[in-house]
């Protein structure tokens, strides 16, 4: 299992997981490791750039995959999200927020995109 360094959705906020390919005499050997890491420090430097502004509603549920380590796109694109996608930013963003709403986690990603809305 090879994870995303900063998005492994396993629940642990302070780990990271990657895997180790090397190939040895044309045999692949793997190493899986997790380290600890600051996520407090990851999360303020999202909300230090401009990843939320220019990511639009769907950087807001990526932001909050990170700040729960569990999967919002997913379940969003399948469950809440209809077949034929919208094309303004609008429906795009009233969908997000009432996904997140619905999961009971707009409240934690409202203070940081409020001025986007």
């Amino acid at each position: 299992m090879a994870g995303s360094a900063g998005l492994t959705l396993r629940g642990k906020l302070d780990e990271v997981d990657y895997l180790i390919l090397t190939n040895r005499k044309h045999k692949w050997e793997f190493e899986y490791k997790t380290i600890k890491y600051n996520f407090r420090a990851a999360i303020q430097e999202i909300i230090d750039s401009d990843f939320l502004e220019k990511s639009n509603p769907i950087g807001w549920l990526m932001f909050d995959e990170i700040l729960t380590q569990r999967d919002h796109l997913t379940p969003f694109f399948h469950d809440h999200c209809p077949e034929e996608k919208p094309i303004s930013l609008k429906i795009w963003t009233d969908l997000v927020i009432g996904y997140l709403d619905h999961i009971k986690r707009w409240e934690f990603v409202r203070p940081h995109v409020q001025n986007l809305v």
